[in-house]
């Protein structure tokens, strides 16, 4: 399963962990409800694979096209096909290169779901709850408009799902007696706190990728001043002196 379809997956079951690992752990300081990408072009590119389909590729793409949306950038959407290369073929003429270019792939790391534990499962009414375990890991990259690396990141999250009516009976009890709607174990939880981080830990990326390439572009060489011609500098023909006049006869 890959990012995605793990997190659809996960949310099926009677009680979901969420576990951020590798860079979703990180503090984030840009914050994505502000207008940080103001009048950027970018471009949003997801690449399916092994375990990231299409639809799931489109899924996560239209995602991360709201998220810069919402930060005032024009965005377009590419889902590539598995396989094919970056750089399409486009019909007529090419359209100026986005300032910035994200790209994602998501891959499965770890998958965990123990025949074993099932049948004690099954065997005892689920009392004993069933565990399935999934680690997933989401690979950006952020171009320039030359196509230059500007940053470069993974995250990585763990999504762990406890089904049984044991589990189930617990957690609803101690999210009506105990927790607060904050502390509350469940669907609704997974997805606002798995969305926080990774939507937070995008757009720094993105505002990382934007500040740098505006620090490059201090550093580009400026246009060369215009060369006069070599006509410029010939000698100009210096005009002949006037006839001098003959004298009047006398």
């Amino acid at each position: 399963m890959a990012f995605v379809p793990a997190l659809l997956l996960a949310l099926s079951g009677c009680v979901t962990m969420y576990q951020p690992l590798a860079s979703l752990q990180r503090p984030v300081v840009v914050d994505p409800q502000v207008a940080n990408f103001q009048g950027l072009r970018m471009a949003v590119r997801c690449v399916p694979g092994e375990h990231f389909s299409a639809s799931n590729a489109d899924y996560l793409c239209r995602r991360l096209q709201n998220l810069f949306t919402n930060q005032g950038a024009q965005v377009e959407l590419e889902v590539l096909e598995p396989g094919s290369s970056l750089g399409g073929v486009q019909a007529g003429p090419p359209s100026p290169p986005p300032d910035l270019v994200v790209e994602a792939r998501s891959r499965q790391v770890h998958y965990d779901n123990s025949k074993l534990l099932w049948a004690v499962s099954i065997c005892t009414g689920t009392l004993v709850p069933a565990v399935t375990e999934t680690t997933v890991a989401l690979d950006l990259a952020v171009r320039g408009h030359d196509g230059a690396l500007l940053a470069a990141d993974t995250l990585q999250a763990r999504f762990v799902r406890y089904m049984g009516v044991s589990v189930w009976t617990v957690n609803s009890l101690l999210n009506w007696l105990v927790r607060s709607d904050e502390e509350d174990l469940g669907d609704k939880t997974t997805r606002r706190d798995f969305s926080r981080d990774l939507y937070g830990q995008v757009s720094q990326l993105a505002f990382h990728a934007h500040m740098r390439s505006v620090v490059l572009r201090g550093f580009e060489p400026a246009a060369a001043p215009a060369v006069p011609s070599p006509a410029a500098f010939a000698p100009r023909p210096v005009p002949a002196p006037p006839p001098v006049p003959a004298p009047a006869p006398r």
